[in-house]
């Protein structure tokens, strides 16, 4: 039976993660759950400036984790992970099992201040 990981965050580090489990193990299950579209928020400024397109700032899509065989549940967010029992609970309401430890990829961001305008997510533009 397959080792099932699961990748929360879909940024540089989680694609990082999803590269480095398929050297390892190329028969493992992988799940990627992030509640954006898969990009980098470092490149995210470039972006607003008008320097790269959309494509630079993009880590990857459908065809890429196709390539990589994962599953993917993007625009759901992570809402408890249970590392004693492997299991983790989406805001959806689905729960899954896995037996990896999940993997917090994705930065936390500040608690917003109501007078300051934040470039955190592609979403927030």
């Amino acid at each position: 039976m397959a080792t099932r990981h699961l990748i929360i965050g879909a940024g540089p580090a989680g694609i990082n993660a999803i590269e480095t489990l398929r050297a390892i193990d190329s028969d493992c299950e992988i799940t990627l759950v992030c509640d954006e579209p898969a990009y980098a928020r470092m490149v995210l400024p470039y972006y607003l400036e008008g320097k790269v397109d959309e494509r630079a700032l993009m880590t990857g899509g459908d065809e890429w984790f196709s390539e990589h065989r994962v599953s993917t549940r993007l625009g759901v967010r992570v809402t408890a992970v249970d590392p004693a029992s492997n299991q983790v609970a989406l805001d959806d309401g689905a729960r899954g099992i896995v037996e990896r430890r999940a993997l917090e990829l994705a930065p936390t961001p500040l608690a917003e201040e109501p007078h300051r305008l934040s470039a955190r997510s592609k979403r927030a533009c």
